[in-house]
């Protein structure tokens, strides 16, 4: 009986490091759509000088824009897209920083914050990709191991 039990406690441990890594990834992932976000919004501004609403309105393909809901106001709308979107507080931090700080200045001064933030998202995008490099093969074996080490204590 107890031996039925084994495969499952491995793959159980397994499935827990997988996770981790899965999550890693996921991190990566929001951050390279916010950076795709940002650079599109400070593009479409450089070309069309028009509000962020507008130039949300132009960038309506991008998965972070869509989440935002057009029926609140722009940065309460912004901060629940944010909420939604990210998974990591860091991340989720960054966006809405981003919102609070954005429209006091002149058009050279909207293009120089959206190359700001595009820099810090870079960076919180390098930092992701690191981890997922050096950390996701880590929890990966580590869900193994632990695994393999349960099911040789059970026996």
């Amino acid at each position: 009986m107890r031996v039925i039990f084994l495969p499952i406690v491995l793959l159980s441990a397994l499935s827990a490091g997988l996770a981790e890594t899965a999550r890693l990834k996921a991190r990566e992932r929001e951050l390279t759509v916010f950076c795709d976000t940002l650079s599109l919004l400070k593009s479409a501004a450089a070309y069309t000088a028009e509000d962020l609403v507008g130039l949300l309105r132009s960038c309506g393909e991008n998965e972070f824009v869509q989440r935002i809901n057009a029926e609140r106001s722009l940065p309460e709308a912004w901060k629940s897209a944010s909420e939604d979107f990210f998974t990591h507080p860091k991340d989720r931090a960054l966006s809405v920083s981003f919102i609070e700080g954005y429209g006091k200045t002149d058009l050279s001064g909207q293009i120089a914050y959206f190359t700001l933030f595009e820099g810090r998202a870079s960076s919180a995008l390098d930092e992701a990709k690191k981890a997922v490099r050096e950390k996701g093969k880590l929890y990966t074996v580590l869900g193994l191991f632990l695994g393999c080490a349960a099911v040789l204590i059970m026996l």
